[in-house]
C-alpha cells in the first residue's frame, strides 16, 4: 500500500450543502474538476444523473474491493458498470495501492480525489487510475489523472504509468494506458501555470 500524507496545515472545511473540502494558509484548496471545466465546460443541459452515477459507481466500486457490495441493493442502472469493474477485478488481479484518496499539492494550491494506484501483476511500474463510466479518453480525463499523480507524489511522478478505466453499460472494462505519462503531466503542469497566472 502507498503511504501518502496530506500536508502539514490543511483545514477540514464542511460544506452547509454537504461535502468536505480543504483551506491552506488561508486559501481553499482547488479542485482538479474545477481547474479543468475552465478549459473544459460541461455541458449547461448535462443530465445531473451522470455526475450522480459516477459517484456512486465509485462508491460501489470500493465495496466490490472490500467484498462488501450487496448485490440485492445495487440500483439495476449501476449494475453493469459494477460488472465491469468486477470483470476487471477477477481478470486482471491489480494490488490495490490507494484507493480513493484524497491528494493535495500544497505548492499549486489544488488537490483531487485519486480513484485508484494499482500494481499489476509482472508490471513494474504502478499504475495511477481514473475510473469513468462509458468510452471516453478525452484529453479532460488524461489531463485529470496526470493531476492526480502530480499531487500523489510530484518529485517521483515520472515513476508512474497513467490509465483510464472506462466501464461501459454492457458490463465490459477497458483498461487504456497513456502512450505518453510525461507529455500529460507536462501539459497538466501548463495547465496549473495559466491557471495561476
Amino acid at each position: 500500500m502507498i503511504t501518502y500524507k496530506l500536508p502539514e496545515g490543511l483545514i477540514a472545511q464542511r460544506f452547509p450543502e454537504g461535502g468536505l473540502w480543504y483551506t491552506y494558509q488561508g486559501r481553499y484548496i482547488r479542485s482538479v474538476s474545477k481547474i479543468l471545466n475552465r478549459i473544459y465546460p460541461m455541458p449547461p443541459d448535462l443530465d445531473p444523473w451522470y455526475l450522480e452515477r459516477g459517484q456512486k459507481v465509485h462508491a460501489a466500486t470500493v465495496l466490490i474491493d472490500n467484498g462488501t457490495l450487496d448485490w440485492n441493493e445495487l440500483d439495476e442502472r449501476l449494475k453493469p458498470f459494477c460488472d465491469a469493474y468486477r470483470v476487471f477485478i477477477e481478470a486482471a488481479k491489480p494490488s490495490i495501492e490507494a484507493s480513493e484518496l484524497v491528494v493535495v499539492h500544497p505548492s499549486y494550491s489544488y488537490g483531487a480525489r485519486l480513484d485508484r494506484v494499482f500494481s499489476l501483476p509482472g508490471q513494474e511500474r504502478l499504475l495511477v487510475v481514473d475510473i469513468k463510466c462509458g468510452a471516453g479518453k478525452e484529453d479532460r480525463y488524461w489531463l485529470q489523472v496526470a493531476g492526480c499523480a502530480v499531487a500523489l507524489d510530484d518529485a517521483n511522478v515520472g515513476n508512474y504509468d497513467l490509465a483510464l478505466l472506462n466501464l461501459n453499460n454492457k458490463g465490459k472494462p477497458k483498461l487504456t494506458l497513456a502512450d505518453d505519462p510525461a507529455s500529460w503531466v507536462n501539459r497538466w503542469r501548463r495547465v496549473l501555470e495559466e491557471d495561476l497566472a
